[in-house]
């Protein structure tokens, strides 16, 4: 497994944050989240369906606001060759392309140190808001095919795949030091 890049820059999420605050502010939205705090504290992974391009940063923006815990997200890699700079920002708030070599093992990582995974899990955006079809079955439409399918699973395993790794560190903590090198490389 290659190691990871670190990718986040606090004090470029604080700005971004700030920034947000401000532009919020001058724009009088008021944004209200409607969830139980402590789903904030022990949920790891955060799926949304997003309709609009500004939805992309807004649950990070609020996880961080409400109770300072940092996410990483998954965005199309495209982005990252859109431009050097963007690339370089995306990496600092802790974005990583969907074809990262070692995608899997970052984000499993970032749950264990703590950080929350905020995913989009159709790769884009669900413009008809449609996810149920005439025949009551989930899916959604693909631009790219121009027909419908099936929601994607990448959030669901990335669950089970960390739970059964948990697991399997537990397991091992009850066995002696080889629980103590595996969390050292984590």
């Amino acid at each position: 497994m290659t190691a990871p890049t670190e990718g986040l820059n606090q004090q470029t999420y604080d700005w971004c944050a700030r920034t947000f605050d401000h532009v919020r502010k001058l724009l009088g939205l008021r944004i209200k989240l409607h969830t139980e705090q402590r789903r904030l504290e022990v949920g790891d992974i955060f799926v949304f369906n997003h309709f609009a391009r500004m939805e992309t940063f807004i649950p990070q923006y609020l996880i961080y606001r409400e109770n300072g815990a940092i996410c990483r997200s998954i965005a199309s890699a495209a982005l990252f060759r859109a431009s050097d700079r963007l690339a370089e920002l995306l990496d600092q708030l802790g974005v990583i392309p969907n074809d990262h070599p070692d995608l899997m093992a970052v984000l499993a990582r970032d749950i264990l140190m703590g950080r929350k995974i905020v995913i989009f899990p159709e790769g884009g955006m669900v413009k008809d808001r449609d996810v149920v079809d005439e025949r009551g079955e989930l899916n959604v439409f693909s631009r790219h095919s121009g027909t419908r399918r099936k929601h994607h699973t990448g959030a669901a395993r990335l669950a089970v795949g960390l739970q059964l790794f948990k697991d399997a560190i537990a397991t091992r903590h009850t066995r002696g030091s080889e629980a103590t090198r595996v969390c050292a490389s984590f």
